[in-house]
């Protein structure tokens, strides 16, 4: 993984690039969140990843990044939320 920090990553609250290239399978579905999926559902995720990817990102196996920063923007946005629900919560 490359050491200088990517814009786009920032922008997601994030401070190291992920790079899917440097990650196993394993790896690529624990960080979607996804590492309880058999090899049968992992390849139908895959397939139809691909097919809106071809639809909706241009250029060569980009949908990648995309997706992996779609997934930690959208746990973080997540995570933030609860946790103010649950401090807004503990001080009424």
């Amino acid at each position: 993984m490359s050491d200088k920090p990517d814009p786009e990553i920032a922008a997601c609250g994030g401070t190291t690039p992920l790079d899917p290239s440097d990650m196993t399978p394993d790896e690529l579905f624990a960080t979607l969140g996804l590492s309880d999926m058999d090899h049968r559902e992992r390849l139908e995720f895959m397939q139809s990843l691909n097919a809106w990817s071809r639809h909706y990102i241009p250029g060569p196996n980009r949908w990648w990044i995309h997706a992996l920063l779609q997934a930690n923007l959208w746990k973080r946005t997540i995570t933030n939320h609860i946790d103010w629900l649950i401090t807004d919560a503990l001080g009424q």
